[in-house]
């Protein structure tokens, strides 16, 4: 079985499952803030652009925060969002 991959501005990489969006971004060499790593501050919002099933559910504050700040339904925390499948991300501007 081959690795997830995490697409961002042209660039692929291949992740262990369970790999946080933001740890993803983080090895790609961009330069993503995230306050509290909990999803509750809301910092480092991402746009999923496609793969939303390849990522693991919201815990209970990152659900706390789209809800709060009404973040669309395609928006997630890259701090607390595991892979587990090939998906495909933008920065939430």
């Amino acid at each position: 079985m081959s690795q997830p991959k995490l697409t961002f501005q042209g660039q692929t990489i291949e992740v262990e499952p369970g790999t946080t969006i933001l740890e993803a971004l983080h090895t790609l060499g961009q330069d993503v803030r995230s306050d509290c790593e909990f999803g509750n501050c809301g910092t480092d919002p991402v746009v999923v652009l496609s793969g939303m099933e390849n990522l693991s559910k919201p815990v209970d504050d990152e659900e706390w925060n789209l809800k709060f700040n009404k973040f669309p339904d395609n928006v997630r925390m890259a701090c607390v969002t595991q892979i587990t499948g090939d998906v495909e991300v933008e920065l939430f501007q």
